[in-house]
């Protein structure tokens, strides 16, 4: 069996990619959303502010991210975030970490455009008067099922139900977002 030579593709050959423009950089991930400017304070509420730095963490470490969410903003000030746990809290002891709080120092310094100084309340007790993400979003869930669940009781297919066949609204399943 013999070889034939085999020569270089040339410019033309249809299978070679023609460059057009120099190398870009590399597409980003895509779960990641490049760096946005900082959006400083503004007129964002503490909870505001925290919920955007809490996506920054999330980008990088998820469960840190859900950790901190059960975390009570007890002081935001320029430059420095004062985070509280209730006491005997797993979250704070896994979230309070040399690490942890660099990586969150770090997110909170991109999001306010300033450098800022992280500090952890272990089983504070200021943490009662100040209710955290995990808990504003849980309320929130559960208001929305209490609205959906209203407007499904007063559906005309469900009130003529009960009239026609005498029937009553014993339980109701919304559908699992």
């Amino acid at each position: 069996r013999s070889s034939a030579p085999v020569s270089p593709p040339s410019a033309s050959a249809p299978n070679s990619p023609t460059p057009t423009s120099p190398p870009s950089a590399p597409a980003p991930a895509p779960h990641s959303r490049p760096p946005a400017p900082s959006a400083g304070r503004g007129n964002r509420s503490d909870a505001e502010v925290f919920r955007a730095i809490l996506e920054r963490v999330s980008e990088k470490r998820p469960e840190l991210g859900a950790f901190l969410a059960h975390a009570a903003v007890l002081v935001m000030e320029p430059g420095e975030i004062v985070i509280g746990w209730e006491p005997g809290s797993v979250f704070g002891k896994d979230a309070s970490g040399p690490a942890e709080t660099e990586l969150l120092a770090s997110a909170a310094s991109a999001e306010l455009g300033a450098p800022t100084r992280i500090k952890h309340e272990l089983d504070s007790p200021r943490v009662e008067k100040v209710k955290t993400l995990a808990a504003m979003d849980t309320e929130a869930r559960d208001q929305k099922t209490r609205e959906a669940l209203t407007q499904a009781r007063k559906h005309h297919r469900v009130t003529d139900a009960v009239e026609v066949l005498g029937a009553r609204v014993r339980e109701l399943k919304l559908p699992q977002a």
